[in-house]
């Protein structure tokens, strides 16, 4: 695959990941919104049920769902976007605390990232495949892997990456593609504290060959899992290459 397309995505990618540093402390109508909205989700799924009862829930008119003019799935982008800024700080309190206790390999920093993800997202699981069915439709693809490689890109910053060129593709496709195989296994986990999804991660982390954007597949039983993923975010990229 050639990275060339993706240079124009680089800029947006590190503009994204600074904006995540200005979060402003005030609540706005908004975020009490969201905040109402994601209590109900459990139980209404992200569905326009689900705003209008938040709207109730906070005492306004059901007309109050236009805060979310994008619907369902603007309540899915604001969450993601809302996760992905809690991550990225999560993973650099962690490793900073960390590193001054103990030499942290690239490794250990990208599976850290990933592991803080879905643990922050772990309230939603149940509805989460919703979630993906929603961001998978046409006309949200765009925004929804903005955010993805905002966030891969975070992780990499956070980890010390320098590369530039080609490298500096190669190493967030991969990661990008390891999430999303990693988001696979997370939706069907079942055991206490998320160990099958952590196992998941560690392995595939290992795994990855960042030069030849590649994922080894010595685990069998996900080969045509993850190359069904690599294949997908491979055509996530082109389609955004295009301006879908």
């Amino acid at each position: 695959m050639s990275f060339s397309g993706l240079r124009c995505t680089r800029g947006m990618v590190s503009s994204l990941s600074t904006s995540w540093r200005r979060l402003s402390t005030k609540v706005s109508l908004e975020d009490e919104f969201l905040n109402a909205a994601l209590k109900r989700v459990p139980e209404l799924g992200w569905t326009q049920a689900c705003l209008v009862q938040a709207a109730k829930d906070l005492n306004l008119s059901p007309a109050a769902h236009g805060l979310f003019p994008g619907g369902e799935h603007e309540l899915v982008h604001r969450l993601v976007e809302r996760s992905h800024q809690e991550t990225a700080s999560t993973l650099r309190k962690s490793t900073k605390k960390k590193s001054s206790e103990q030499e942290l390999s690239t490794e250990d920093v990208l599976a850290e990232g990933l592991k803080a993800r879905f643990s922050i997202l772990l309230p939603y699981r149940d509805r989460w495949h919703e979630a993906v069915a929603l961001q998978a439709l046409p006309q949200n693809v765009k925004v929804s892997l903005q955010h993805d490689l905002s966030l891969v890109d975070e992780i990499w910053n956070t980890a010390g990456d320098e590369s530039v060129d080609e490298a500096w593709y190669a190493k967030r496709v991969a990661l990008l593609t390891a999430m999303k195989a990693s988001e696979l296994t997370w939706i069907r986990d079942d055991t206490e504290e998320q160990i099958a999804t952590n196992e998941f991660i560690e392995r595939t982390i290992k795994s990855l060959v960042f030069g030849g954007q590649q994922i080894h597949d010595h685990l069998e039983s996900s080969k045509a899992m993850l190359l069904t993923i690599r294949s997908t975010a491979s055509s996530l990229l082109r389609s955004y290459r295009n301006g879908y």
